[in-house]
């Protein structure tokens, strides 16, 4: 079976009207770096889309990308305080890569919305932690 420029145009462009740019490009996780403000190991629980879990910062933390905010809760010990950090969802600029396409647009939009791959995170995020006075 031979396969002519033509037919190979009319599949990539078939591929590509059905594909997302965010999807491709970012994918539906991503890596947070998540860091302490004196670099010193805290406790502390995260909540995404996911649920929530328990950490040990600083770490790694892999997100399922969502349209929703991720919320790090610092845990009260001994020797630190409670505090709590925000990460924000923005939008993932891989997104408007759909417009460069004319029919793509629609459907790579689509994709990307129903993958949440549109979000993102920043990828590194310190966390504020404070020592209780007279520790």
């Amino acid at each position: 079976m031979r396969i002519t420029l033509l037919s190979l145009c009319v599949l990539m462009s078939i591929v590509l009207c059905f594909s997302g740019c965010a999807t491709i490009v970012s994918g539906s996780r991503q890596q947070i770096n998540i860091r302490t403000s004196n670099g010193q190991e805290v406790k502390a629980t995260i909540t995404s889309d996911e649920g929530v879990k328990d950490v040990l910062l600083p770490t790694v933390f892999d997100a399922k990308r969502a349209n929703r905010d991720i919320l790090i809760d610092v845990k009260e010990t001994n020797s630190y305080e409670t505090s709590s950090t925000i990460i924000r969802k923005k939008i993932n600029p891989w997104v408007f890569g759909n417009l460069l396409l004319w029919i793509g647009s629609l459907f790579g939009s689509t994709t990307d919305v129903a993958s949440k791959s549109m979000w993102e995170y920043d990828d590194v995020v310190i966390v504020p932690v404070q020592k209780k006075s007279g520790k």
